[in-house]
């Protein structure tokens, strides 16, 4: 997103992958990222020679962000208030009543049930009120800071799809500034085993593009109880479309997880995963710093760890629950200078004897198992 002023006046505009959506909500759909890209930087390239300039990032300086809100204000945008109240009462609560905390509180209740049906759209009848109980199962959770729609969480709802909840809850202002997508279940409760797919989900989030300020996503948000059998699909082309991912979680669930490619990942978890992720050490991850694997197959990954550059730019590696045995461990500690630079490396809740697990610490001081 680029935000751009001019004296009292202000233009946004976003471009994510196929889409450019224009101060005021105008959308436009290209055939491919290229087109869109191109009409996304004719339209800024215009608007600076018409004597505008870069306005500060209101997703990260509060301050800015407060200026944004008073310019929604002026336009009579319930977000403004929403990000004056909800900002007053996290960062400004020093000195304050308690009468007056709870006065605040119930401004931001009363905003958020005031203009619940503007927020959210088509999807007003899937998102619970904060005067109700209903839904009892809602397809879209917001956590909301300082006015923004920060975290997002989506999951399948009677009469919605997964794909189709994502299209439409793209359409609206609350996610352009999301920074965390938290995907649950793509089916509903059943006490069988269901089948469920991210595959149209992630097609379309990679084809339409990400929000521009996503930095953590989270797949597979699904409790252990809901018997789902989970095909996550190809995560290729999602994560390489986060022009901004940070952190990528995938919680359970079989698919197509590498190699990645992103220029900003830094953490990569994968839990419950019932392969040997071959392809995830062979991932062009220059920034990652940190691989989690839990309750997965460690052996192989293990080895092919061994055999590439990306173990030596990681800070930290977690292997629980990998069923790895003492052959691993020696395999580590006789390549101890691989693993030396690690600030934290954690191989608890594995098949190892207590003498190699000593054995192992005299060479790898920092080891957890």
């Amino acid at each position: 997103m680029v935000r751009l002023v001019r004296g009292s006046e202000s233009w946004e505009i976003w471009h994510e992958g196929t889409m450019v959506r224009l101060d005021g909500g105008a959308l436009r759909r290209f055939q491919s990222v290229r087109q869109a890209g191109a009409a996304y930087e004719a339209a800024i390239a215009a608007r600076r020679d018409d004597g505008f300039v870069d306005a500060p990032d209101v997703v990260d300086d509060l301050d800015a962000r407060l200026v944004y809100a008073d310019e929604l204000q002026l336009k009579g945008d319930p977000l403004g208030e929403l990000i004056a109240v909800q900002h007053a009462h996290a960062h400004q609560r020093t000195g304050k009543l308690p009468v007056q905390i709870r006065r605040l509180e119930r401004r931001v209740h009363a905003l958020l049930e005031d203009h619940h049906d503007a927020l959210f759209g088509s999807l007003a009848s899937f998102v619970r009120r904060p005067s109700r109980s209903t839904p009892a199962r809602p397809a879209l959770q917001i956590t909301w800071r300082s006015g923004f729609a920060d975290e997002v969480r989506i999951q399948r709802a009677p009469k919605l799809e997964l794909h189709d909840l994502w299209s439409q809850l793209r359409k609206l202002p609350i996610s352009r500034f999301m920074t965390k997508l938290v995907v649950g279940s793509p089916t509903l409760p059943s006490p069988y085993l269901e089948q469920g797919s991210y595959r149209q989900l992630l097609s379309t989030i990679a084809k339409d593009g990400a929000p521009a300020h996503l930095r953590t996503l989270v797949l597979g948000d699904i409790p252990l109880a809901q018997r789902v059998s989970l095909d996550l699909g190809d995560l290729r082309p999602v994560v390489e479309s986060c022009l901004d991912l940070q952190h990528l979680e995938v919680k359970r669930g079989m698919g197509i997880l590498g190699p990645l490619v992103s220029t900003s990942l830094q953490r990569l978890v994968l839990e419950n995963i019932a392969e040997p992720l071959r392809d995830v050490p062979r991932s062009s991850l220059p920034a990652l710093s940190e691989l989690s694997v839990i309750n997965g197959y460690g052996t192989v990954l293990l080895r092919l760890l061994l055999e590439v550059p990306l173990l030596d730019q990681l800070s930290a590696l977690t292997l629980r629950r990998c069923h790895l045995q003492d052959p691993d461990l020696d395999s580590i500690r006789a390549d101890a200078d691989r693993f030396g630079h690690l600030t934290r490396l954690d191989l608890r809740d594995n098949d190892f004897s207590r003498d190699a697990v000593r054995q192992a610490r005299l060479r790898l001081p920092r080891l957890k198992a």
